[in-house]
């Protein structure tokens, strides 16, 4: 009796184990391998953008460009895939990829003015809500040779 229980029992277990291994794969990705390529400049001089961030939505799948604008992005989901390319200073853009394409975009800068903006030791703020003092220092100031920092700002 006891040999009839372990060869149900050994029949159900490799059942289960060929069960997972049919369902799983299919599950763990949406599809094949896609790989998606392109390029992120700038709108004035159309340059690469060294740094953009490539984010491609409904994934935790995001990269940067490299000295040249240039990115690869390697993904199992389905197409179309939805990209958001964002990079400080310019305009946030969706663009949407058919796949295993290569694909340019191009990213105008923001409207905001950088005087608008007051970079604090811990971050950034806007202009009208900081409650201090905030002093400007003329460009020329900045491209004299000291030893450090500070010494640069005194008497500024």
């Amino acid at each position: 009796m006891t040999k009839i229980k372990l060869y149900n029992k050994a029949k159900l277990f490799i059942i289960t184990v060929l069960l997972t291994l049919k369902i799983f794969p299919s599950v763990a990705q949406d599809g094949a391998l896609t790989n998606i390529t392109g390029r992120i400049l700038e709108q004035k001089t159309k340059n690469g953008l060294s740094g953009a961030t490539i984010h491609l939505q409904g994934s935790t799948n995001t990269v940067t460009t490299d000295d040249k604008g240039a990115f690869k992005l390697t993904t199992y989901k389905k197409a179309p895939f939805l990209l958001s390319i964002s990079f400080v200073g310019y305009q946030t853009q969706d663009v949407k990829v058919a796949g295993g394409e290569s694909v340019t975009v191009i990213l105008a800068e923001t409207s905001s003015q950088l005087s608008e903006v007051a970079v604090v030791g811990y971050g950034t703020q806007r202009r009208k809500d900081v409650t201090g003092s905030i002093a400007s220092i003329p460009k020329e100031n900045l491209a004299q040779v000291t030893p450090s920092f500070d010494n640069l700002l005194q008497g500024a």
